[in-house]
Order: structure tokens, then C-alpha cells, then sequence
């Protein structure tokens, strides 16, 4: 329970610096660097309860987390419940990384066959049948390095990529498995004190963005930055 209240608090914190740096933020698209502190701090502390809690599977059930380099079939399918922060710092290790390419024409180009795929909008929330639809068309994330099958953007990646682990081997990953059910697949979810809190700072910004990483992202990077940098002060 330790590690929650430790996300807990740094969100309060963040909480705090945001809501004084919003009017900041949309017009000089510039946030606290100690928000970015926090920001690393969140993320890195949410990896360190995901080793714990495997740990503890490990010991107590003998379970082993299958997932290694190279193994990517999870990053087939569209990421959802994501929420500002999580934006804001991928984008920040996006541009950081990458700062001559901001992936916008691979995202919209996944954008528009997820929207396709879905005959909805992003608002919307699709039935289980059409997400598992897209993750059977094969589409990578745009994020994903074809050659090594390996997360350009590991170090800023959202929560749910953070916390997705396989117990079962990777064929069972795939996404024409005809036995989907042999999948033993875990989603390390924050405690509802935590969620409450993302939930919360999502409401400080007065945008709203789509819960799906990958229009979520479109958004964020061409109506919200612009796709200018952040600059952190």
C-alpha cells in the first residue's frame, strides 16, 4: 500500500503545480520543470510496484512474466483510460527524443484506420468485438520499431503499457490465437485512491482529449502543442 500513497502524494503535488500553470500552459506551452520532477517520479515509482507485485506472484504462485524484448504482439492493439499527464509526458519524451520527428504522420495514419475499424468516434466507446477487430488487422503502434520490435519511446510509455504483463507464453499473444482463452494476461491496474487523483488532474485542463492513445495523441499534438515543444521553466 506504500507505493500508492507515494503516487498518491506526488499526484497531489502535481495537482498543485498544474492547476497554478494551466493559463501558462495553452498559451506559452511552458509547465514547471518541477512538475517534469514529479512527472519521472510518478512513472518511475508505478514500475518499481509492478517488479514488486511480480515478485510477489513469482513467490508465491511460481508464476513467470513471459515478456521480453523483442515480444511485442500487446503493442497491436489500442491502448485506452489514458489521461493528461500520461500525454504530456510522452509527448515531452517524444520531442525529446525525436525532436525532428514527432511521429504525426504515423499516428494519424493509425488514427484514421482505428477510426475506420470502429465506425465511431474517439468519444465513443466501442464494443470489446470492434477493438478486438483492430488487433486482428495487425496495425502496430506507431511507436513501434519494425526492426527490433522494441518501444522507441519505452522510458515515457502510458500506464496501461507500463503495467501489461503475459504469464503465458507469446504465441498465445497473438492476435489470430484461436484459443484466446489460454492467455493468462495481467493488467496491473492503481489503486481507486490513485485513479481518482488522474482522474481529478485530468479536470484541471479545460480540453478534454480521446481516451485512446492513439487519437488522443493526434489531438494533443496538433490541437493542443501545436507542435511546438514544451518548455519547462
Amino acid at each position: 500500500m506504500k507505493f500508492q500513497e507515494y503516487l498518491a502524494e506526488i499526484l497531489d503535488e502535481l495537482s498543485r503545480l498544474l492547476h497554478i500553470s494551466t493559463k501558462q500552459f495553452l498559451e506559452q506551452k511552458a509547465l514547471p520543470h518541477k512538475a517534469l520532477e514529479n512527472l519521472t517520479r510518478f512513472f518511475n515509482l508505478i514500475d518499481q510496484s509492478s517488479r514488486l507485485y511480480l515478485s510477489q506472484v513469482k513467490s508465491e504462485q511460481g508464476l513467470e512474466v513471459y515478456c521480453h524484448p523483442g515480444c511485442s504482439w500487446c503493442c497491436f492493439q489500442m491502448p485506452e483510460g489514458i489521461h493528461v499527464i500520461e500525454y504530456i509526458y510522452l509527448y515531452h519524451g517524444i520531442s525529446k527524443m525525436h525532436p525532428r520527428n514527432l511521429y504525426l504522420a504515423r499516428i494519424l495514419d493509425r488514427c484514421e484506420f482505428f477510426m475506420d475499424i470502429l465506425g465511431c468516434s474517439a468519444d465513443e466507446k466501442p464494443s470489446e468485438n470492434a477493438l478486438d477487430a483492430y488487433f486482428k488487422k495487425k496495425q502496430p503502434c506507431p511507436f513501434l520499431n519494425k526492426r527490433s520490435q522494441s518501444c522507441e519511446v519505452y522510458s515515457y510509455r502510458p500506464i496501461i503499457c507500463r503495467t501489461h504483463f503475459s504469464f503465458s507464453p507469446p504465441r498465445f499473444c497473438h492476435p489470430e490465437q484461436k484459443e484466446p482463452w489460454r492467455r493468462h494476461i495481467v493488467n496491473i491496474e492503481p489503486s481507486p485512491m490513485v485513479k481518482d487523483k488522474l482522474i481529478k488532474l485530468d479536470r484541471i485542463f479545460p480540453f478534454r482529449l480521446s481516451q485512446f492513445l492513439i487519437p488522443g495523441m493526434a489531438e494533443f499534438i496538433v490541437n493542443i502543442m501545436e507542435c511546438k515543444p514544451i518548455i519547462w521553466v
